[in-house]
């Protein structure tokens, strides 16, 4: 061999098809002296030979995903942690095969039918599918979730096989299908022809999308015929057209050496094949065309969801919610045709998406959060206490500068001379202390606080951990209003601060 290495005939077999003689099989064992194979079913996991039934053939597939699976505990996954597992695990199965084979369309969609109702189910539990697949496997750019279609892909990874065909037919694989299926073309030229090998047959389904993305680069120009080759750099057609067009004609960039024409992927910048852009152009394909000032307007308010700084399973929720799928009563009542409607917290309304997370008095408490203050004197005990509720503007760091500044507020007002704040959030503690103009969110309310510190004879901040400040936290969550005073203590502040005082 050409590698220096030799073969092992303990792990080489060799299998004849029924037409083959009988001396003619054994010419070729003695030659090689290797062993014959009477059943080979798979070869490096694929099938050997290709049986009447191509979905019992590739049925193990369909095993593995099941099984794969079956084997989460789905109850303690999001769908955001779902949507990684079908990424990067379940999707990821079939593509040996589909590089090799065009499975058929049945097992596909019935494997797409598993990862959907792992997507949408609980274990036990049938759940409504609130968004179609094909809505799924858009990219999140244009509103899905990003989930591939299978069948286009695997005609995209079969496309691939195409690629290597036209780039390297030097290669065993390129002489063998060229000397049976094409000897006097090439692989743009193919057709089925007659009596085709289930392989030939997969590649040939490919073909269209294989001749859609491939266009000549212009080079010195005498291997393409302008009227019927595809040369012209443009999306999705390449041919000519009439009128032609003359600035595109003009802007082809032409080297001075005249390099020999070449054909090249379009869709990608390089011109090599690559089996996502494949995917998307079948994807495109297939799809019908909507306008593109409308694309550009939705991809640019995905794109802001989808880079958001937050937990995924909240993305995620945010999709649905844009998406109107998630199980309101008014599409309880749309999908399963339910008594009621109205919202079950107040009553009031048709519960839809915009009443549920916007209007209804419940959900507007949510857009509220709290703040606490404690004041001490040197033994631990309770001076004066304030809790309020405030709108919710942004993060938790707004909300201790705003109870900072809260708690200088209340010390001016009762008349103090020396305070001592303590916070236990660090970024805010410094930009306090700092002498320099704060230009954050919490910019003028850092500036509020510097300035009532300079009305105290003297004022200190002090970071502390956040166990330190437990009583100003239960004080902030249980905020119903804007309560204060003395005593009457909410009771689990109450608690630690008796607490507080006798280990002190």
């Amino acid at each position: 061999m050409a590698s220096g290495q030799e073969i092992n005939s303990q792990k080489s077999s060799v299998a004849f098809s029924k037409n083959c003689c009988e001396e003619a099989k054994r010419a070729i064992v003695l030659e090689l002296e290797i062993r014959t194979e009477n059943k080979m079913e798979l070869y490096l996991g694929l099938p050997s030979r290709a049986a009447r039934s191509k979905k019992e053939l590739f049925s193990s597939i369909r095993d593995k995903v099941w099984k794969r699976i079956n084997g989460w505990n789905e109850k303690f996954l999001s769908q955001a942690g779902k949507e990684v597992l079908i990424k990067s695990i379940i999707q990821a199965i079939p593509t040996y095969a589909m590089g090799c084979f065009k499975l058929p369309v049945t097992l596909l969609t019935e494997i797409q039918s598993l990862i959907s109702n792992f997507w949408w189910h609980n274990r036990g539990q049938n759940k409504i599918h609130w968004i179609s697949w094909q809505r799924l496997c858009d990219s999140k750019l244009q509103g899905g979730i990003g989930f591939r279609q299978l069948h286009l892909f695997n005609l995209a990874m079969l496309a691939k096989q195409l690629w290597r065909i036209h780039c390297f037919p030097d290669r065993l694989l390129s002489q063998v299908l060229k000397a049976r299926y094409f000897p006097h073309g090439n692989i743009f030229e193919a057709s089925l022809s007659r009596r085709p090998s289930y392989t030939w047959r997969s590649l040939m389904a490919a073909q269209d999308i294989f001749r859609a993305g491939c266009r000549w680069r212009v080079g010195s120009g005498t291997s393409i015929c302008i009227w019927k080759d595809p040369w012209l750099p443009r999306p999705l057609t390449f041919g000519p057209i009439t009128p032609p067009p003359r600035d595109l004609i003009l802007g082809i960039p032409l080297g001075h050496l005249g390099l020999e024409d070449q054909i090249v992927w379009h869709h990608t910048k390089n011109g090599i094949f690559s089996v996502r852009s494949a995917y998307h152009l079948a994807r495109t394909l297939e799809e019908k065309p909507c306008s593109s000032t409308s694309m550009t307007a939705e991809s640019d308010w995905w794109r802001k969801l989808w880079q958001l700084k937050l937990p995924s399973k909240i993305k995620v929720f945010t999709w649905r919610a844009c998406l109107n799928a998630l199980p309101t009563a008014a599409n309880l009542n749309k999908r399963l045709k339910t008594e009621s409607f109205s919202c079950p917290f107040c009553a009031a309304s048709r519960e839809d998406i915009i009443h549920t997370l916007l209007l209804c008095p419940f959900a507007r408490q949510g857009m509220e959060m709290g703040l606490g203050v404690i004041a001490r004197d040197d033994q631990g005990s309770c001076l004066w206490w304030s809790s309020k509720r405030i709108t919710r503007g942004g993060n938790g760091e707004i909300a201790e500068a705003m109870a900072v500044r809260h708690g200088l507020e209340l010390g001016a007002r009762l008349g103090w001379r020396s305070v001592i704040i303590e916070s236990d959030c660090a970024n805010l503690i410094s930009k306090i202390m700092s002498p320099d103009h704060d230009m954050s969110i919490i910019g003028p309310i850092v500036a509020d606080s510097r300035t009532l510190a300079a009305s105290f004879q003297l004022c200190s901040f002090n970071l502390v951990p956040r166990y330190c400040n437990t009583v100003a936290h239960i004080l902030a969550k249980s905020a119903v209003g804007s309560l204060e005073g003395i005593s009457n203590l909410p009771a689990g502040a109450a608690n630690l601060v008796l607490a507080d005082i006798s280990t002190s």
